[in-house]
């Protein structure tokens, strides 16, 4: 079968594209562009030089999750965000794989637990969706499926980095993958199969 033509990809189209609603939760905008409930420093767009990055915020009750989208076709647009975290002054002290189940498939998740001096203890779920619509757990992952799509002369290589950090307090592993299985499934139908 073909593949849908999205037309032009860039920041506009993956901020129509995303999901403003997932289950129960909403997204909140922010004041400077309604289409998004934060803009990424310009240093991700530097040095990733993806298509666009687009943030944002969903909540529900006690409950909200910061999802961050980067969209390229580019192996050079992925990266091991497991840096930033250091970057940025985080510790790792913990990483898993966890596998969830969905409508879409089994989709690999890496889950990595970090703490700050200032921020304390965060957890983050990080995931890549690659060519041929195939899930991937890290960027290491994404960039072997990208270089082999490039030898059997595929014409596609679009992928998208998924993070996901619950932002309320004492987040809960289990609802974070919970939040993930719904949000994957909204951003399919929202966006007709890109994200």
């Amino acid at each position: 079968m073909p593949r849908p033509d999205y037309g032009k990809k860039d920041e506009a189209f993956m901020e129509k594209a995303a999901p403003a609603v997932v289950g129960d939760f909403r997204f909140t905008p922010s004041q400077e562009n309604p289409m998004c409930s934060y803009k990424v420093d310009e240093n991700t767009y530097t040095v990733l030089n993806p298509f666009g990055a687009v943030g944002r915020i969903y909540s529900h009750e006690a409950e909200s999750y910061d999802v961050l989208l980067i969209s390229g076709n580019d192996k050079n647009s992925f990266h091991d965000n497991r840096i930033c975290f250091q970057a940025q002054g985080y510790t790792i002290i913990g990483e898993s794989q966890e596998i969830v189940s969905t409508e879409r498939g089994d989709i690999p998740v890496t889950i990595v637990e970090v703490n700050h001096d200032v921020r304390g203890k965060i957890i983050a779920a990080m995931f890549y969706k690659g060519p041929r619509d195939k899930w991937y757990p890290t960027n290491y992952n994404l960039t072997w499926a990208m270089f082999m799509e490039q030898l059997r002369m595929g014409d596609n290589l679009d992928s998208t980095f998924f993070r996901v950090i619950p932002l309320h307090s004492n987040p809960d592993k289990k609802l974070l993958l919970e939040f993930i299985k719904k949000y994957v499934v909204a951003a399919q139908e929202s966006s007709s199969g890109f994200f």
